[in-house]
């Protein structure tokens, strides 16, 4: 299961309730700004900068005897960063975020604590919303150099509101889906199942967004969402290892209750997790 660090900072200008969900979709990472000290032949840090988690950065030189650092220019506000389909879980990896404001000479203040993830699960890491001139991922050494596909770095998505509570809920880690192949003999004897493939899906209703609200945040996420993957947490204060790194199935149309003005939304996704 993955695991989200960093969940003790609260937005101070978010009113959130307990159980609202965290969306990791806004990011800053680009090819040109984000670099890594070190790197493995055909692993540039740039990968991490792509959506698809087929292609991936690796660390090389040192590794793991010494600390690793992979650093985005952003000079933007942010208060998250996301990262899948890394090895820190497995290899022992302590990570945390540390930033850095512009002045010089340069003093990286930590913005999350060190923490080994208790397996290779996506993570999101969340801190206050602010103005950094960098970010970075300090990858403490490990029994492995440090691995990882894709990393986000942007302004995090709190939800105004908690999914509904009238319908039942999947969590992305649980809804796995496979693909078998199962071998049964002539005589209906069964031999075994070979796994092809597996993938995770969830959904999640929301009920009563603020109109206001939902039309300044919820619909340009919608909007981007049409094409790239983002970061789910469903409930991260209660079950903070519950979170994916997913995209949309289905498109996502509001309905508004035409009394309060209210919005409905619902999004169905798949994922990893």
């Amino acid at each position: 299961m993955g695991v989200i660090l960093g969940i003790g900072m609260v937005l101070e200008d978010v009113d959130e309730v307990a159980g609202t969900p965290w969306i990791g979709w806004h990011n800053l990472v680009t090819t040109g700004n984000i670099v890594s000290d070190t790197e493995d032949d055909g692993f540039p840090a740039t990968n991490l900068a792509n959506v698809s988690t087929n292609l991936y950065w690796l660390g090389v030189f040192n590794s793991p005897t010494v600390d690793e650092y992979v650093t985005v220019g952003i000079n933007a506000d942010s208060s998250y960063m996301g990262v899948a389909k890394h090895n820190f879980g497995s290899a022992g990896i302590a990570v945390s975020v540390e930033a850095w404001d512009g002045n010089s000479p340069p003093v990286w203040v930590e913005l999350t604590s060190p923490a080994v993830p208790a397996d290779d699960s996506p993570i999101m890491f969340r801190w206050d919303l602010t103005l950094y001139a960098a970010v970075r991922l300090r990858m403490q050494p490990g029994i492995a150099p440090p691995l990882a596909a894709v990393m986000y770095v942007g302004e995090l998505l709190v939800c105004e509101r908690s999914i509904d509570v009238n319908v039942e809920h999947v969590p992305v880690t649980y809804g796995r889906r496979t693909h078998v192949v199962n071998g049964m003999s002539q005589s209906g004897e069964f031999l075994g199942r070979i796994v092809l493939g597996e993938h995770r899906a969830t959904k999640a209703e929301f009920k009563w967004f603020n109109s206001a609200w939902w039309r300044a945040n919820f619909d340009p996420f919608l909007e981007a969402a049409k094409e790239i993957p983002f970061f789910w947490a469903w409930s991260p204060e209660e079950y903070p290892a519950e979170c994916g790194y997913v995209w949309l199935t289905k498109d996502t149309e509001p309905e508004v209750d035409t009394v309060t003005r209210r919005v409905h939304s619902t999004l169905e996704m798949e994922g990893v997790a």
